[in-house]
């Protein structure tokens, strides 16, 4: 399973923008910790939200799951870092 490293993701994202032509005005970003309960509420979370991590198969990626569960396994459940941004870009007047 692939992870997408989100501050390369988010970079590229802001030079297509300027390569088109756009002006970037906002370019935050932020990461946080969250915990999931078991490995089946992480799944969960992934099959309702696709965009997460594009092309997950619980099939295909049961092996890394497996793995991820095995490394971030704490008292607190499967803790993991996520990342958000935001990117706003305006056409140049």
């Amino acid at each position: 399973m692939k992870v997408a490293n989100f501050g390369n993701h988010r970079k590229r994202y802001a030079e297509g923008f300027e390569a088109a032509g756009l002006r970037i005005t906002a370019n935050l970003g932020h990461d946080y910790k969250v915990a999931y309960s078991s490995l089946g509420e992480l799944v969960f979370m992934l099959a309702v939200t696709p965009w997460t991590i594009p092309g997950f198969s619980l099939e295909r990626d049961i092996e890394g799951l497996l793995a991820l569960e095995k490394d971030c396994r704490t008292q607190n459940g499967l803790e993991l870092t996520e990342s958000r941004y935001l990117l706003i870009a305006h056409k140049p007047r």
